[in-house]
């Protein structure tokens, strides 16, 4: 299904292999596949292949989909979809218009995997200019202070990032629109060094 010429029976295809039930209303429809559980390699393979795929349709189903994945290659994969705004408002039968771009969808999925590669990427983001993006970034980002133990793991992961992060929050202050959101994440950062201590 995934070569076939009708690239709408090949997005059902993809929906399907990622589990990727409404997807296109908002990004947090789709969590009925806990992140990180599927693990089938030759299907994340056939994913990323579609990642690529010279269609935006195609390969805004494939950033979806990839979200139930947490192996290093899709992290890299949406790391380079990141700050990708083609792709909203492709419209998908049985589906509907797809309500964010590219890489607002990279943006969620990348938040709830909790790479720390993705960080401060995810906080570039929340300085976008779409605030459809940022919406996205935030929730994402969200995944990263849920619980406590989240909030520790946190610490600890991006204690060597935080240079790069007091850098990014630094620029954040600078932008009416993502300040409020600087603001917040320093906070829960610091908050989860103290308990971490």
């Amino acid at each position: 299904m995934l070569k076939d010429r009708d690239e709408d029976v090949r997005v059902a295809a993809i929906f399907r292999l990622g589990n990727a039930p409404q997807v296109c209303w908002c990004p947090h429809h789709y969590d009925e596949t806990p992140v990180g559980k599927r693990n089938d390699p030759r299907i994340m393979r056939l994913l990323l292949e579609q990642f690529k795929d010279p269609s935006l349709k195609i390969r805004l189903a494939a950033t979806i989909s990839l979200g139930a994945y947490r192996q290093p290659e899709v992290v890299d994969a949406l790391l380079q979809a990141l700050g990708d705004e083609r792709g909203k408002g492709i419209g998908y039968p049985w589906w509907g218009e797809a309500a964010y771009p590219i890489g607002a969808y990279a943006a969620y999925n990348l938040g709830r995997m909790r790479d720390p590669r993705a960080f401060v990427p995810l906080l570039r983001e929340l300085g976008s200019s779409d605030r459809q993006v940022r919406l996205a970034t935030w929730m994402g980002l969200g995944e990263w202070f849920y619980t406590k133990s989240d909030r520790g793991i946190l610490s600890t992961q991006l204690r060597q990032q935080w240079p790069a992060i007091k850098a990014e929050l630094e620029k954040l202050d600078q932008n009416p629109e993502a300040r409020q959101a600087a603001a917040d994440i320093r906070r829960t950062i610091e908050s989860a060094k103290e308990e971490s201590r």
